[in-house]
């Protein structure tokens, strides 16, 4: 790249404005961040023209030596750009904050509909069909104790173990789908108090999301159809459940996905 401090043909300040558009082509990065650099950039180069002509150079001098001052186009930009990579990392983490936060929320959601679900197939199949262990599995005689206390209507280990688990189980499910609702809520309210839409990405976050839940669908309905298989109505509900829930929601976010790619880009979501 030519150096425009050595072009002696070129007018007072017109190298200025070469040595700008040089920079500007040069520079890499956040769009604010090459904006803010080239102002900063212009300012001080005019300031310490003005200074020049007003210690006596000639404005065509103060230009070229000012322009000198900063040295080739090439090193300040490699050096501005080298900064310029922190930025995008954390400008990057910053965009990615609100469509993390959101992922987290629907997971939740998705969680606590999962635990729905288990009632319903608990009601319909039994706790075992849901909740239950492998035929075969042994429990200490401390946790029987202990499952008997808390469940004195049962008349074996075996029925204290499983109402355990499903109050547990329910009641876990239960909390995480509320934490979720409350991320979703909180996220809303905080635009509403801010006056702006949230900016979310939908095509990226959508295909996210399409990817995360399609592999927990497939991992946790196979792992459930295989415990079908292997132990018959001993468990395998939970994880359906749980699988069947985590296809829906990949589903939809593909449906979402494929929408906002057919559109072009769009725009934030509201």
């Amino acid at each position: 790249m030519s150096d425009p401090s050595h072009d002696p043909s070129e007018q007072p300040r017109e190298l200025v404005e070469r040595y700008l558009d040089e920079l500007f082509d040069a520079l890499r990065g956040p769009a604010r961040h090459a904006r803010r650099l080239l102002t900063e950039t212009e300012a001080h180069l005019h300031d310490a023209i003005d200074a020049r002509v007003a210690g006596g150079a000639a404005p065509a001098d103060a230009e070229r030596a000012a322009i000198a001052d900063f040295g080739l186009v090439a090193d300040f930009a490699r050096a501005c750009n080298r900064v310029s990579a922190r930025e995008r990392v954390l400008t990057l983490l910053g965009d990615l904050r609100i469509p993390a936060i959101l992922l987290v929320g629907l997971g939740f959601f998705a969680v606590g509909l999962s635990g729905a679900i288990d009632r319903v197939l608990s009601s319909a199949f039994g706790t075992q069909f849901v909740f239950g262990d492998p035929p075969g599995t042994t429990y200490a005689a401390t946790d029987c104790r202990h499952w008997m206390s808390l469940h004195p209507q049962a008349t074996s280990c075996a029925q204290a173990y499983l109402a355990e688990a499903r109050d547990d189980g329910l009641a876990q499910r239960f909390i995480v789908g509320v934490v979720g609702v409350l991320i979703l809520v909180a996220l809303l309210w905080w635009s509403r108090v801010r006056k702006q839409p949230l900016q979310v990405p939908v095509a990226f976050i959508s295909a996210v999301a399409a990817a995360v839940f399609g592999t927990a669908g497939v991992i946790l309905t196979g792992y459930g159809v295989n415990r079908a298989v292997n132990f018959g109505s001993h468990g395998p509900g939970d994880f359906l459940s749980a699988g069947g829930v985590s296809a829906l929601f990949a589903a939809v976010a593909l449906g979402v996905f494929a929408r906002s790619w057919k559109g072009g880009t769009p725009s934030p979501a509201r």
